[in-house]
């Protein structure tokens, strides 16, 4: 009887060798791969529109409706699926309470990421598939990323106050470059801790390749400015290595200190209003602190305490916060907390389901019998994910990003499908 992480290694989804005939390839791995080679891709600003649709959007239903499509006849129901069928039955009647349907889509959607990689990825090889398109995807958009930031092109805004330019590169604003640089980090490891590599030392163009594709987003983060994929970045880095290489958890922590001592200026340039907000101690200043976020808070929680006791349970409609917010309570500024947007959107109900599902997703993967390192790169997904979204509106509300979170998010259970039920 194989030992738990041996078994990971004669089912390695990336680089074991395959026994038998190769596994065919179907309509619906087919469209996995190409869906997620291109998530990346289509995540950039394309000036393309098709009627009331973004090029964006138009990708993400058209390509989400494909998906679907090759679901349906091979969807497996998990553990999981009852619990999402749930929350998406409560997103939907959230369209009574003023929900607009866009953005309950926008919801709903990347679940579809989920069951796809949970019931398509059935062999080592398909695995192996879906997870090299997807690296592939990543690198040509970083690699052309990267060039047009460092030819000093797609500066996104100037801030006021420091007058410190932010990059946007190819992307629609500096917070989407950022995160989808950052979910690199996420999937480069992945693929590490799947490879050969994590019980020899194997150097192949491949690696070089992704570890310079890794670097460059690294640059990209940084060009952006954007302080919470910043935090997710140290915040996953730390945590994986902690858990995995404590050697490498050393000098990471000492070039972060090194880093920190050199360049004290340049960070508090950065955190220029956090660094006003801890020195003056004045009011007004801490609520300007992490871009105004304080404030936000302050006032989205005054106008959620507010609120009549059935709104409080169920929100005020999917999709009503700022401009375009039509709900009777009156507009509201974004909250820039994943969290509070969805308890004022969706109620103490809405958030509740939620975390249910983050906590449930993390307890079954605990039960999966699959190494310990896949079910522990997996809570420092969601752990890096859960701070980033309190700070800001990034894997809830972002579409792009959620989609491809709930797909990592599926790996583990998928990985667990080809050991346990003997797809070869």
């Amino acid at each position: 009887m194989m030992n738990q992480e041996n078994r990971i290694t004669a089912a390695s989804p990336i680089l074991a060798a395959h026994n038998g005939v190769q596994p065919r390839f179907g309509f619906g791995l087919a469209i996995l791969c190409i869906y997620m080679f291109a998530r990346p891709l289509a995540a950039m600003e394309i000036p393309i529109s098709f009627g009331m649709f973004s090029f964006n959007e138009f990708f993400a239903l058209f390509g989400s409706v494909l998906l679907i499509i090759a679901l349906v006849p091979q969807a497996k129901v998990n553990n999981f699926a009852p619990l999402v069928a749930f929350y998406g039955l409560y997103c939907i009647l959230n369209s009574i309470m003023g929900g607009k349907y866009r953005d309950i889509a926008r919801q709903l959607l990347p679940f579809v990421c989920f069951f796809s990689a949970s019931s398509m990825i059935k062999k080592e090889e398909d695995l192996k598939r879906v997870t090299n398109f997807l690296l592939w995807g990543f690198v040509i958009t970083i690699w052309l990323n990267t060039l047009y930031v460092f030819k000093g092109h797609g500066v996104g805004m100037v801030l006021y106050h420091t007058h410190l330019p932010r990059y946007q590169g190819l992307f629609r604003n500096v917070h989407s470059m950022a995160h989808i640089m950052l979910l690199f980090s996420f999937i480069y490891y992945f693929y590490y801790i799947n490879s050969d590599s994590w019980y020899k030392y194997r150097l192949k163009l491949k690696d070089v390749i992704l570890f310079f594709t890794l670097c460059f987003s690294v640059y990209c983060i940084y060009k952006s400015v954007t302080r919470t994929a910043m935090v997710g970045f140290i915040s996953f880095w730390l945590l994986v290595l902690l858990l995995h290489h404590k050697k490498l958890f050393v000098i990471f922590m000492l070039l972060i200190s090194v880093t920190v001592a050199l360049q004290t200026d340049k960070i508090k340039i950065i955190f220029y209003d956090v660094d006003r907000a801890l020195t003056t101690k004045a009011e007004y200043y801490e609520n300007l602190a992490g871009g105004g976020r304080i404030y936000l808070w302050k006032y989205n929680w005054n106008y959620f305490v507010n609120l009549p006791l059935e709104r409080k349970l169920v929100g005020i409609g999917i999709g009503n916060e700022g401009i375009d917010g039509t709900a009777k309570e009156g507009q509201i500024p974004e909250s820039h907390n994943d969290f509070l947007s969805v308890l004022i959107t969706m109620g103490l109900f809405g958030l509740l389901l939620y975390i249910v599902l983050i906590c449930f997703l993390i307890y079954s993967t605990k039960s999966l019998d699959i190494p310990r390192r896949i079910k522990s790169w997996q809570l420092c997904v969601i752990i890096t994910v859960c701070i980033m979204n309190f700070f800001s509106n990034s894997y809830i509300n972002r579409f792009e990003l959620s989609q491809i979170f709930w797909y990592l998010m599926a790996l583990p259970l998928a990985i667990s499908n080809i050991h346990n039920y003997g797809y070869k």
